[in-house]
């Protein structure tokens, strides 16, 4: 039995105010729930199983108090901080110049509230091209993983789908290294634990299952909303803001429900950091620190 692969466990940290201006939405509830509590459920969770996250951070964030106090908690415990863009856009809908701030002014923001490297970048909705790889790597990124194996990304980096389920150095786009999320197939975005909690868990399992037979190294790429409390009914009053921020769930539920993908997991895949992928590409496995 061949041994199993490294798997890096991912979390975009898109809060309330993002998730609802993504869906044309403004959140009118005080604060910000869903990255409080989020944060707070997901480093608890984190903790009883050992796992050291890569956490993708809207750089927007770090000039509000209280997230960047949580922020830097999570970094004491050793969690690695990459990029997800300033104010988390669709990168496809901007100009050359926009998409350079929120890639390039991003990394720099946050290296500077927490005087830590930035090497690793995401792209909210997955909405990723050759033109903001490249840019992203001449920013200094040493790594992406906003790629999966379909016929979009197939067309948009010209490499053949069969080529986008493994790690792999981006030549055509500055050299970055490329960490795709596992296969979606047949959906247009990856089944992780956000689709299974609010879909159910049997096609989070035969998509890590398949992941695993591939037998490559792989992301885990969990959300905010998979950890946080529910948003309470007044500031969540249709069933989509519903769905789309997993209010449907509660924290007990979710954290249940992601403890059981985590276990599964880990039967699977051997769970290890970012850094440890990388290492094939950069020679040291602790470059992400």
């Amino acid at each position: 039995m061949n041994a199993p692969q490294p798997l890096a466990v991912h979390v975009d940290l898109d809060g309330a105010h993002q998730i609802f201006r993504a869906h044309g939405r403004t959140y009118g509830g005080p604060g910000d729930p869903i990255f409080t509590s989020g944060v707070r459920n997901m480093l608890q969770l984190f903790s009883d199983f050992g796992i050291t996250a890569t956490l993708f951070v809207i750089a927007e964030d770090v000039r509000d108090p209280a997230k960047h106090a949580l922020l830097q908690e999570a970094v004491s415990l050793g969690h690695e901080l990459a990029s997800h863009t300033v104010s988390h856009p669709n990168l496809m809908r901007l100009t050359r110049q926009e998409k350079e701030r929120e890639i390039a002014e991003s990394k720099a923001l946050i290296e500077n509230a927490f005087a830590v490297r930035v090497i690793g970048f995401r792209a909210p909705g997955y909405a990723m091209d050759g033109e903001a790889l490249t840019i992203a790597a001449s920013a200094g990124y040493v790594f992406d993983s906003s790629v999966f194996p379909t016929a979009t990304f197939e067309k948009r980096l010209g490499r053949p789908r069969r080529e986008l389920i493994r790690p792999q150095r981006l030549t055509s786009f500055g050299g970055i290294v490329e960490l795709p999320l596992p296969g979606p197939v047949p959906l247009s975005s990856p089944i992780g634990p956000s689709f299974a909690l609010a879909f159910g868990l049997p096609p989070f399992y035969w998509a890590m299952s398949r992941a695993a037979r591939r037998g490559t190294p792989t992301v885990l790429l969990f959300h905010l909303i998979d950890f946080s409390d529910p948003l309470e009914s007044e500031y969540c009053r249709d069933a989509r803001m519903k769905l789309f921020t997993l209010s449907i769930r509660s924290a007990a539920a979710k954290r249940d429900a992601c403890s059981r993908m985590v276990r599964f997991v880990q039967k699977r895949f051997r769970i290890t950091s970012t850094a440890e992928l990388l290492a094939p590409f950069t020679g040291n496995p602790t470059a992400a620190r």
